[in-house]
């Protein structure tokens, strides 16, 4: 008849799985919480870009604009 209680040799096993399930949670979670934070940093970065870009443009149309006022008088 099978003893109802685990041995040792049936414990280690069972711990070294449970172990491995505990990292592969982790390792999941940190990667989901990097990508959520590397798509924030991201996001900041280029709407950042947009606005200086719209910036130069505005001041690039200034200088045009006012050259051509200068060539008119």
């Amino acid at each position: 008849m099978r003893n109802a209680t685990l041995t040792i040799q049936s414990k280690i096993p069972l711990l070294a799985s449970l172990c491995l399930i505990v990292v592969v949670i982790l390792l999941v979670g940190l990667s989901l919480y990097q990508s959520n934070v590397t798509s924030a940093q991201i996001k900041a970065s280029s709407s950042q870009m947009l606005a200086d870009a719209a910036q130069e443009n505005l001041q690039a149309q200034g200088r045009v604009s006012a050259g051509r006022g200068k060539n008119t008088r």
